[in-house]
């Protein structure tokens, strides 16, 4: 529970990181490209994912978690260096102004940040059910890292062509729903596996073609960035605090990712509604 308070904190700074971020990048790029070149960028998330969590485990098991954690906001230097070649971005950050500009995206973001946030936290906990150390339970991680890395190229740039989100988001989500049920059901580790590296693979896929649908339908930039991030956020807590009363109330979390599951799969019905895509 803990954790989960720490990771709500966290979440209001990433809010505020990724507004300016996405920001930035619908201004450097073309309608052309903006998919392909957003999966272009977090592509490079999965591909550090891969040796990230293997190393964390080694870490740890050999030096211990104060280390790992020191090591880790130390590494936190290097892009606060790094951003200051980019130039100075100004950006008034208005919630409610922004919500009330793109009012659109709201049901959409939530349902992804919540499917999101279920996929993300719950898998935390159940793998350890299955791996016996910190390097074995890394690895775990760096394999989903691994068949994620370079989803996020598959269909960006055919998406760029066509410019038809919705032919491609749909399916994505839908069937990235029936694999966080599967996963939910799964009792054993090769089903457990299987269902969440495709789960992996589909969000890889996933997050170029909403962010560009973000875009594209947006009322002012800047704006739909921060609405995107708040609802995107809005449904993260939601699912933390689920999963937070599954653990107090001793409830099975695999519970939890069939929720998160029929979020995802409720996502193409919500695009219907406001026509998005």
């Amino acid at each position: 529970v803990q954790l989960m308070l720490i990771g709500a904190l966290f979440s209001f700074v990433l809010t505020d990181y990724w507004a300016v971020y996405n920001t930035l990048i619908e201004d450097r790029t073309k309608k052309s490209n903006r998919a392909f070149i957003n999966g272009l960028v977090m592509s490079v998330i999965p591909i550090v994912s891969v040796v990230a969590p293997v190393a964390a485990g080694y870490v740890a098991d050999t030096y211990g978690f104060f280390l790992l954690l020191l090591s880790s906001s130390f590494l936190m230097l290097i892009p606060i260096y790094l951003s200051h070649g980019m130039g100075e971005n100004r950006m008034l950050m208005d919630i409610s102004r922004a919500d009330k500009n793109n009012r659109v995206i709201r049901e959409v973001m939530f349902l992804e940040g919540f499917a999101n946030a279920a996929a993300w936290v719950i898998p935390m906990f159940i793998t350890l059910q299955f791996v016996t150390n910190n390097l074995e339970y890394g690895s775990f991680f760096s394999y989903l890292a691994l068949v994620g890395a370079v989803s996020a190229l598959v269909l960006g740039r055919k998406s760029d062509k066509s410019g038809k989100r919705a032919r491609y988001i749909a399916p994505i989500m839908v069937l990235n729903g029936m694999v966080l049920i599967i996963a939910g059901m799964a009792g054993d580790f090769l089903t457990w596996s299987i269902a969440l590296g495709a789960n992996s693979f589909l969000t890889r896929l996933e997050w170029p073609f909403t962010w560009t649908m973000v875009t594209e339908v947006a009322k002012g930039v800047g704006d739909a960035m921060v609405a995107r991030e708040f609802w995107l956020n809005a449904g993260r807590t939601t699912c933390l605090v689920i999963i937070a009363s599954m653990l107090v109330f001793n409830i099975d979390m695999q519970f939890g990712l069939i929720v998160g599951g029929i979020g995802s799969i409720a996502f193409p019905l919500f695009m219907k509604k406001r026509r998005l895509g």
